[in-house]
């Protein structure tokens, strides 16, 4: 989680994510069946943040249904 004293960046990275067409699934968990845009990943890197950040590529799941309705796929 990125702290408190980091809130306006926090709504930075959201908004990203968002119009990179992540979902949110949890409170800090969002996701996407495509890879981040490069320039996102520059900015977390060059803003600090990345360090609050976890990136994951997750091949299988015990259940997709429900996320490839969230994607329309």
């Amino acid at each position: 989680d990125i702290p408190e004293d980091c809130r306006e960046q926090r709504e930075k990275i959201r908004f990203l994510l968002k119009a990179n067409g992540f979902k949110q699934v949890q409170k800090s968990v969002y996701i996407n069946p495509y890879p981040l845009d490069r320039a996102a990943i520059t900015y977390l890197h060059q803003s600090g943040l990345d360090k609050y950040i976890r990136f994951f590529r997750i091949d299988e799941t015990d259940s997709d249904k429900e996320f490839k309705k969230l994607f329309n796929l």
